[in-house]
């Protein structure tokens, strides 16, 4: 399976207001997440399920919902695949900016024709609708083409405050799996690509 969340707010796109679960409210840019309101933290270790704005978001005991957070790194293998890239890209910003259950989303242009993207889902479920219908579910085959190294890592927090991108390198390195593509490069298998080039950015 393709990394299971989609790059499509690299290219354009207007700011969304998103809500969780309990009022808290996220802004979400296509170059940045700008909290709306303040994270609050919680050291409470139970949770349980409740109802989100798609299925059932697990949620703490004070009723503040467990948000899906999940990471993908992608590199395109050649400059002749980036326009069908950013065609596909600026179709599912569109869808994506529009998904129930999203929080929150950072992307990175990184060196290489590599592009990162993070976002936080109000559960794993809102996340995998996105992923497997519209533009997003389309462009998946090809990029099994386009790309020669696809990695992605998932995990769960109390917030939608996401981290930053030295942080996401370090996940993806400890807890992430390559993904399949047709063409990987030697690097692919053992998650041995470069760090990002985050000078700049968050």
């Amino acid at each position: 399976m393709f990394p299971e969340h989609g790059f499509g707010a690299f290219f354009g796109g207007s700011q969304t207001r998103r809500t969780l679960p309990g009022g808290r409210q996220f802004i979400v840019a296509p170059f940045a997440l700008l909290k709306g309101s303040t994270t609050v933290s919680h050291t409470s270790e139970q949770a349980r399920w409740g109802p989100g704005a798609f299925g059932r978001a697990k949620v703490w005991d004070d009723g503040r919902a467990m948000v899906w957070v999940s990471l993908t790194r992608l590199r395109v293998r050649s400059v002749r695949f980036l326009p069908g890239f950013a065609w596909y890209a600026m179709r599912s910003n569109v869808q994506a900016r529009r998904a129930a259950g999203l929080v929150g989303i950072e992307l990175l242009a990184d060196r290489e024709r590599t592009f990162w993207t993070m976002t936080a889902w109000e559960s794993r479920a809102a996340m995998l609708a996105f992923m497997t219908s519209g533009a997003h579910k389309r462009a998946m085959p090809k990029l099994l083409e386009w790309c020669d190294e696809a990695s992605v890592a998932h995990w769960e927090q109390e917030d939608g405050t996401l981290v930053g991108w030295e942080e996401a390198d370090r996940r993806m390195r400890a807890t992430g799996r390559a993904s399949k593509v047709l063409h990987p490069s030697a690097a692919h298998a053992g998650l041995g690509y470069r760090e990002p080039r985050v000078r700049g950015r968050r």
